[in-house]
């Protein structure tokens, strides 16, 4: 039995869960390896689990994740919004790090900021706006900054909204017309 299935079945909350289970794969970072390939045939909640490890770890030292980028994008195509939400977070602690890797998630981030989830679309908008600050690219970054402004004038939740328009003003390319929402400010 592999240590990460062995921690998942530990009765206790899966907050303590997580932290136990990101100190583990700190110390080794091979375990990390190893949970991606036990990812593969997990359950939705155990993926979650797994990925809040790996986030808590990447937002102190994204390098953690380096050989593991192509696994973290995988998991923004799941069913479930907090494996989505955890993903998009990762990328966005990432991409300063890894700006050309990170840019590979741009079309499963912009899928994800359709979803219906609050959650999932933050995620989404997370990972979107660091790669965008982060990547020189200008291709990329137009094309992005046309989604940002697109999205800022439709999207009704203001947290969400707001980091668009907070990645717009830092790319200087300022607010788009009409962002307010009179049913959520």
């Amino acid at each position: 039995m592999s240590i990460i299935s062995e921690t998942l079945k530990f009765e206790m909350p899966p907050k303590e869960k997580v932290l136990l289970l990101a100190k583990q794969i700190k110390d080794r970072s091979d375990y990390l390896t190893e949970m991606a390939d036990y990812c593969r045939s997990a359950s939705d909640a155990e993926k979650a689990i797994c990925l809040a490890s790996v986030n808590h770890i990447a937002k102190d030292d994204p390098t953690f994740v380096k050989n593991h980028l192509d696994f973290i994008i995988g998991q923004l195509g799941s069913t479930s919004a907090q494996v989505k939400l955890d993903a998009g977070e990762i990328i966005a602690s990432s991409a300063k790090t890894y700006p050309d890797q990170t840019a590979k998630a741009i079309p499963a981030l912009m899928e994800m900021a359709k979803d219906q989830g609050s959650i999932v679309r933050w995620g989404a908008a997370s990972g979107l706006t660091a790669i965008a600050r982060n990547n020189n690219d200008a291709k990329t970054r137009r094309e992005l900054i046309r989604f940002f402004k697109a999205e800022a004038k439709k999207e009704k939740l203001n947290t969400v909204r707001n980091l668009y328009l907070d990645a717009l003003t830092a790319l200087g390319k300022g607010k788009p017309q009409n962002t307010s929402n009179p049913e959520t400010s």
